[in-house]
């Protein structure tokens, strides 16, 4: 009896021990984790007290050209290049620790300095179209929401979080050699629609895209003051997409896309004055589409990969009073190589940062 007494004992000295150990443990990675939350908190009142004043403002006219098609292809929608006049207002916070941006960008409107609006060409050359297909309900704007930051520098690189929301209206003629099938559209007797070239029928569909953005530069010891390095994106859509050599198009599709790149990246405080080359990237693009085909009453998804080039050019005039003209120049443009599908923008800025 007093053999197992001191066996239960020791047991439940044992145990307390441990629990006892179990706890402290517990408690030292609370604190921890209290200490860390603590000191970011005093850092971030500090950058903002040291900060805050260090704030600029942005303000630019964009004229943004895009274009998408089928490269060597017949194309069942000729879509016209659209022409757009965007007006952009602009926050740079704490531009010296965390490097906040953020931008809202929106269509100033129709016949500002040119027709802003690919749908103004449409009625130029369509009086009277039989047949609209709207997939959502219409909205001729363009708008953009744009925020980055690079709040991590340090001697082994700096790293960048972005996110971007574009909005969009798409619309495009079918083409009038033949009859166009929108797979993901229904006729209304379980089938897909199917629309005539040979009248001047029009698809138009609202489109929204947002990427949420991943970059590393290395260290300025390694590449001086080069600003390379990487980039990931992640980008869903729901952009009209047009089949490859095919009379079909995807009107709605649930599209997921990875972009990796590599390249120049500079942001505009990383600019002094002349010409320079403010983003110069090449990198890979993967593309998921998912959408139910009413043809094949089936769910359905179109894998394709391809590529992504962009190159910014910019001329900074002097700085005075702490402010930045400049005048900046871009080319983008997507391919999937597989689907010969082409998606390019061109655009002219002139901006002023304060």
């Amino acid at each position: 009896m007093r053999l197992f007494t001191l066996t239960l004992l020791a047991f439940s000295t044992a145990t307390f021990a441990d629990n006892h150990t179990s706890t402290q443990e517990a408690n030292g990675i609370i604190d921890s984790l209290n200490k860390s939350v603590t000191d970011t908190t005093h850092q971030l009142v500090d950058d903002i007290e040291s900060d805050l004043l260090n704030s600029k403002f942005l303000v630019k006219l964009t004229r943004l050209d895009s274009d998408y098609w089928l490269d060597g292809g017949f194309s069942p929608i000729e879509t016209m290049p659209e022409n757009t006049l965007l007006g952009t207002f602009g926050l740079y916070l704490l531009p010296n620790t965390w490097k906040i941006k953020f931008t809202y960008t929106l269509t100033l409107g129709d016949n500002i300095v040119f027709p802003s609006s690919a749908i103004d060409d449409y009625e130029d050359q369509i009086s009277s179209p039989t047949a609209n297909y709207v997939y959502q309900d219409s909205d001729h704007d363009t708008s953009l929401i744009d925020i980055y930051m690079k709040p991590i520098s340090t001697s082994y690189g700096d790293i960048g979080f972005g996110y971007r929301q574009i909005n969009k209206h798409t619309i495009g003629i079918i083409a009038p050699t033949g009859t166009v099938t929108l797979l993901d559209i229904s006729d209304g007797a379980g089938g897909a629609l199917t629309a005539s070239g040979a009248n001047p029928d029009i698809v138009a569909a609202n489109s929204r895209t947002s990427r949420t953005l991943l970059t590393y530069d290395f260290p300025v010891k390694i590449f001086s003051d080069t600003h390379l390095g990487f980039s990931y994106a992640y980008e869903t859509s729901d952009q009209l997409k047009i089949l490859d050599q095919s009379n079909s198009v995807i009107v709605n599709p649930d599209r997921t896309t990875h972009i990796y790149s590599f390249g120049i990246r500079k942001t505009l405080d990383q600019i002094t004055h002349g010409f320079d080359v403010k983003t110069l990237t090449y990198g890979s693009v993967d593309n998921e589409y998912k959408f139910y085909n009413h043809t094949t009453s089936q769910n359905e998804t179109i894998l394709t990969n391809g590529s992504q080039f962009t190159v910014e050019l910019i001329y900074m005039f002097k700085a005075n009073n702490h402010r930045q003209y400049y005048l900046l120049a871009q080319i983008l443009r997507r391919d999937e190589s597989d689907t010969n599908f082409v998606n390019n923008e061109v655009l002219a800025e002139l901006g002023l940062r304060f």
